[in-house]
């Protein structure tokens, strides 16, 4: 793929604009897997908390929604703001996300 966007870039044949490589590249089964793991994480937080920490993410989110993305500044406050988070909290909101993003059919829950 790497070596394609270099020919692409020469000869314009494609006219991809941006390229995303995944190395390795990425296994679905074990993806959904590690997913449904994150969000049985809902269960070992409780109702209470799982909202707690979905709305927390929201409201940090929505307090950067004005900014310019294109400022690193922004971005290294926004990072500082959700290095509140636990890593399983953070593993819990990815899969409260991505469940909100993808199709049911997906998700193995819920």
């Amino acid at each position: 793929m790497l070596y394609l966007s270099v020919i692409d870039t020469d000869e314009r044949k494609i006219g991809i604009a941006k390229y995303l490589l995944v190395n390795p590249p990425v296994d679905l089964s074990d993806a959904l897997k590690k997913l449904d793991e994150w969000d049985a994480l809902q269960e070992k937080f409780g109702t209470d908390k799982s909202k707690d920490i979905v709305a927390k993410a929201v409201a940090i989110v929505e307090s950067f929604s004005e900014d310019r993305r294109d400022n690193p500044a922004v971005f290294d406050r926004l990072a500082k703001k959700f290095a509140s988070f636990t890593t399983e909290e953070l593993q819990f909101l990815i899969a409260e996300n991505l469940q909100s993003l993808l199709p049911s059919s997906f998700m193995s829950r819920k």
